[in-house]
């Protein structure tokens, strides 16, 4: 890929992080979805574009995003753990368990994944 592609993708990324921490979600997710139309393999455009997703209350968008995200980086810890706070949203606590776990497969230090899992009452 062109390294023009990459910044641009880049650009994107960076601006739909802005808009996300501003409370922008509309304008978040058209920003992750010009870096997805440009390279459908940044699996940090599914991640950050669910975690819009979910800030609004669609868990089913978001987990969709994130198992794409999970289907390009099967160790990208960061989609595991906002799919398991989106089933968690949801209520599926069972699968909310297993994300955390998977997390904690990838990273075993991970902290919030640790914390997650203690409060629905389980042993990390």
């Amino acid at each position: 890929m062109p390294e023009s592609v990459q910044e641009t993708v880049r650009t994107h990324l960076d601006h739909g992080r802005a808009c996300l921490d501003k409370g922008k979600y509309d304008d978040a997710i058209a920003d992750y979805d010009k870096a997805i139309a440009l390279d459908p393999n940044v699996a940090t455009a599914y991640t950050n574009r669910g975690v819009t997703y979910g800030r609004k209350g669609d868990y089913d968008r978001a987990i969709a995003d994130y198992t794409k995200a999970i289907a390009i980086d099967a160790n990208h810890a960061n989609a595991y753990y906002n799919r398991g706070v989106a089933y968690e949203k949801q209520g599926d606590k069972e699968q909310a368990i297993a994300e955390y776990r998977k997390v904690l497969e990838i990273g075993p230090s991970d902290q919030d994944a640790k914390n997650n899992l203690k409060r629905l009452g389980v042993t990390p």
